[in-house]
């Protein structure tokens, strides 16, 4: 009834208003501007950084970049080399926030449907002309599947805008990265760019080695208005998997092995014991876990100019990803391989095909830009699995999904230019099956039994209407309502209901996930005078059937919850030498109904325990015996972010600039109940001097300048029993650190 009334509302408006005296195209503004540009989303909180910020951001990695900005809160597990393992949470969904997220390149999905995530430096930094960043649900109209709590747009450069550079990079644990670009002009219209990528880095962990490579050409060539490019990416990277820190439990309980070799205090080392090995409480070294992947993926495309008021734009890519992944188990030590060792082999192929028409027109003397695209999409998936990369492999997973989307999104100016409305919807359909198998001949599978082939479609819808307002020269009203979802990935219907748990006896449950769905409202206001400007916006959300990856057991829909929270980014120039930018972000992300089983074990519950129960609250008891979680806080989302920067230009053409952050403390993974010790709150400051001359531009820094020790994810044991109590699993994160970086164009 909303979406019908606001619909309603959106052609009212735009039939009663027919008096704009200046046909000026407002919904397609210019780069500077702080919105829309391609997208068309009026209404949207959306930040747009430039070129100019992200080449003032030597050091920092594209996701380090991005959260610098309100609304974004950044989460790493492995020092953040060269963005292995980070994972960007726009809105505040935790650990599931690398699928309520979509980051694109140049408008085409880098997401798989898979848990890896997005490897971000396949994207030389030197090559992105600027980052559009657009939070909340609105963005899911264009691009669909999992853009709940936002989108990230990736835009480069032409080739003919590039210039050819060298990079070099130290830092402290032996990092060193280079890139170097080149382009070669072919004429004034096309031209053909090479680009490498190589970083390597001991990392602040031990046995926590990083080596990544990345090759890029890129062709583009322009004729008669019209654009056609072809992008050829080969990247590759290997990254060995520390073992998580531990505290000691709080209870008085003696630590096991598993602890004492694993403590906080000792957080660069990686060792760990095997749980169920004891010689003399020797602290035995497993295997090193490690992840590796490889990615090659071809896009090529047009953007042709019917006339001056129509462009149509295709876009066709495949990618192809295969990783390797080994995990020691809990009886492996350092040479003998076990049968709870599992090794993992993964191909990922997806073939896309999107089209899209923009067309400019008026609608009585309202000037109009409508939108209708198609997105095509077709996933394959395997998995195998065996003990180790030398035994054969005896378990199997093969599942496939298709996917068609036609969408709209249409704005048009009214009120003689001073208010823009815009409204889009989109229809998304899924195909979904999977079959899975298992060599019993092999030993570590010998009593395996497979899951009952599954097969599912999906059908879902996103809609969004959003109105700008100018009140006059400084200040801009937005407002927006939007409604998307998100699908069950692969990885999270593949580990869905495995068969050693009873809530998977049934018939059908295999696999068996619900559609996760979202609504949104947003309000907020853009100021700009000579020397501050600030967007600022209140918002609240609701999700329903959000979906839980939980890797060591069955993954759940959780109950209903609320997001509502204050952004607000600013800018703030003293005078032509001194500058201060910062970010505001407040989150409180709850439960609003819903209730835990005591004791049963379905990835979502509340323990049992004597520990568990004194310390959980008595009144949220329910007569069924189950545990109510309406008002408790999602876990890992911190309610407080904030950062600070202060740029200076000082003599000789050297700039000095100087940035805080704070992230406030937050519960832990497998905390529903909101009864273990939290992540706590952590501030950081960074520092750094650059400078460009005819030998070319340096830069030179310190991070974590007071040596700060913090982590930004932790999990705690799923039982909360009396022995367990506090002992979490976290990663601790980079120390004080040293870096110089030298570029040359030439």
């Amino acid at each position: 009834m909303i979406k019908f009334s606001l619909i309603l509302i959106f052609y009212s408006l735009t039939l009663s208003h027919s008096f704009a005296d200046e046909q000026t195209i407002w919904i397609t503004p210019s780069e500077t501007d702080y919105s829309r540009l391609s997208t068309g989303l009026a209404g949207s909180n959306i930040t747009i950084i430039g070129e100019d910020e992200i080449k003032n951001s030597k050091n920092s990695s594209i996701p380090e970049i991005i959260s610098s900005h309100s609304g974004i809160q950044l989460r790493n597990l492995f020092s953040n080399v060269n963005s292995t393992g980070s994972t960007l949470d726009l809105r505040g969904f935790g650990e599931s926030a690398k699928n309520n997220s979509v980051i694109l390149l140049n408008g085409r999905r880098l997401n798989d449907i898979d848990m890896a995530g997005v490897n971000f430096s396949i994207v030389p930094k030197d090559s992105i002309k600027r980052i559009e960043v657009i939070r909340g649900g609105s963005a899911s109209t264009l691009y669909g599947n999992g853009a709940v709590g936002g989108a990230i747009n990736i835009v480069t450069k032409n080739v003919t805008d590039t210039t050819s550079q060298l990079n070099v990079g130290i830092a402290s644990h032996n990092s060193y990265s280079s890139d170097f670009s080149m382009p070669i002009i072919i004429n004034e219209n096309s031209g053909v760019l090479l680009s490498a990528s190589i970083n390597e880095s001991d990392t602040y962990r031990q046995r926590s080695d990083f080596e990544s490579e990345s090759y890029l050409i890129r062709y583009n060539v322009r004729e008669n208005n019209n654009a056609y490019y072809l992008d050829i990416n080969d990247s590759s990277y290997s990254q060995l998997l520390p073992g998580a820190r531990y505290k000691g439990n709080l209870n008085g309980f003696s630590d096991g092995d598993t602890v004492t070799c694993n403590l906080l205090s000792d957080s660069k080392t990686a060792f760990q014991k095997g749980t169920h090995w004891s010689l003399s409480g020797q602290c035995l070294v497993r295997d090193p876990d490690y992840a590796n992947f490889e990615t090659v993926a071809i896009t090529t495309g047009a953007d042709l100019q019917i006339n001056k008021m129509t462009n149509l734009h295709v876009s066709l890519a495949s990618r192809d990803k295969e990783q390797r992944a080994f995990t020691a188990g809990g009886t492996s030590i350092l040479g003998y391989p076990t049968s709870s060792d599992t090794f993992n082999f993964y191909e990922l192929e997806t073939d896309y095909l999107s089209f899209r028409a923009d067309h400019k027109t008026f609608i009585g003397e309202n000037l109009a830009s409508l939108s209708v695209g198609i997105d095509l999409q077709d996933t394959d998936y395997t998995k195998k699995s065996s003990q180790s990369i030398l035994d054969p492999f005896g378990g199997f997973v093969y599942a496939s999904q298709e996917g068609s989307a036609i969408y709209s999104q249409n704005s048009v100016n009214l009120i003689n230019g001073k208010s823009i409305l815009s409204l889009g919807f989109r229809s998304e359909n899924a195909k979904y099956k999977v079959n899975e198998s298992f060599d019993t001949s092999v030993s570590k599978f010998a009593s395996s039994t497979a899951r009952d082939p599954y097969q599912t479609k999906m059908n879902n819808t996103a809609a969004n209407i959003g109105v700008e307002y100018i009140l006059d020269s400084q200040n801009t009203l937005f407002f927006k309502y939007a409604e998307a979802f998100r699908t069950p990935d692969l990885d999270a219907r593949n580990s869905t209901c495995a068969s050693a748990y009873s809530a998977c006896s049934g018939t059908g449950s295999h696999f068996y996930l619900k559609d996760q769905t979202s609504d949104e409202l947003e309000f907020g206001i853009r100021h700009m005078i000579e020397n501050l400007s600030f967007t600022s916006s209140i918002f609240e959300m609701n999700t329903l059937n959000e979906i839980r990856y939980v890797p060591y057991a069955n993954n759940t829909n959780l109950d209903p919850i609320k997001r509502k929270g204050f952004d607000l980014d600013f800018n703030y120039y003293l005078d032509e030498k001194t500058s201060i930018d910062g970010s505001f972000s407040y989150i409180d992300a709850h439960f609003t109904s819903g209730s835990l089983s005591r004791g049963a074990f379905q990835g979502t519950y509340a323990a049992d325990s004597t520990t568990a129960s004194e310390r959980m609250d008595s009144s949220r008891n329910l007569s069924d015996g189950t545990y109510n979680i309406a008002g408790l806080k999602v876990p890992l989302v911190a309610e407080y972010a904030y950062n600070l920067g202060l740029d200076y230009k000082m003599p000789n053409d050297i700039n000095f600039k100087l940035e805080m952050s704070f992230v406030d403390e937050m519960f832990v993974s497998n905390d529903q109940e909101n009864i273990e010790p939290t992540i706590p709150s952590y501030y950081l400051f960074d520092l750094s001097l650059d400078a460009k001359n005819d030998y070319g531009y340096w830069s030179f820094g310190i991070d974590n300048i007071f040596n700060t020790s913090y982590y930004t994810f932790a999990t705690a044991s799923s039982s909360h029993g009396d022995s367990s109590y506090g002992i979490q699993n976290m990663y601790p994160l980079e120390r004080r650190s040293i870096f110089l970086d030298y570029s040359y164009e030439f």
